[in-house]
């Protein structure tokens, strides 16, 4: 998403580390992962991190696919929608199939595919064109992100929207409001649902538990 600026924490090297030994051998066979958690948790600086450490490491080329980019409307009219109908909060506001069709284009190896892009603060969404076959590795990051197939490992970020307040005010992206700890609410009883499914569990210690 343009607009959303991402930080390298070297503290999640480790759990990179546990995940690519959960991975084994995998790591050479075009694997995706899927990282899920409550908002502010840190999903996405550690995709971002994934990407670094991975190409870094191993020099193989990381794709990564932001949840972000997938909502069905630009930021500011989702939000303006949630305040007209705060049932709308939930996967029904992302386009989980065409991030699914995405992240196939890589398990299939394709030359091209299109897949969107947001931008923050224009409120828009653009089509770009990504060359899946170029890539090694895919990671997939969102609050949803567990409920897409096929994942190889599935890393769920168990810290909630109560633990990440001062993360989120110090992110400034979203207002903090009491509708928005509403909607955060609703979330918190959806996402968690994904743990169960999870192999990789990140503590809010940065500590991991495989399953």
């Amino acid at each position: 998403m343009i607009g959303d600026t991402l930080t390298y924490f070297k503290s999640y090297d480790q759990i990179i580390e546990h995940a690519l030994s959960a991975l084994g051998e995998g790591i050479n066979h075009r694997p995706c992962i899927g990282i899920a958690g409550e908002s502010g948790c840190g999903k996405s600086s550690l995709a971002h991190a994934f990407k670094i450490y991975i190409e870094r490491e191993y020099s193989k080329k990381v794709l990564v696919l932001h949840q972000d980019d997938y909502f069905h409307l630009p930021p500011k009219d989702n939000h303006n929608k949630r305040l007209k109908d705060i049932t709308h909060v939930g996967p029904q506001e992302v386009d989980l199939s065409t991030m699914k069709q995405n992240l196939l284009a890589f398990k299939g190896d394709l030359s091209s595919a299109k897949k969107p892009l947001v931008d923050y603060h224009k409120n828009t969404i653009t089509t770009v064109d990504i060359a899946p076959r170029d890539y090694d590795v895919c990671v997939v990051e969102g609050t949803y992100a567990l409920h897409l197939d096929p994942l190889d490992l599935k890393i769920f970020m168990e810290k909630t929207y109560l633990e990440t307040k001062v993360l989120r005010e110090k992110r400034g992206r979203d207002e903090m409001s009491n509708f928005n700890e509403q909607v955060l609410n609703i979330e918190h009883h959806i996402v968690k649902k994904q743990y169960d499914n999870a192999q990789l569990i990140v503590h809010n210690d940065l500590t991991t538990t495989k399953r």
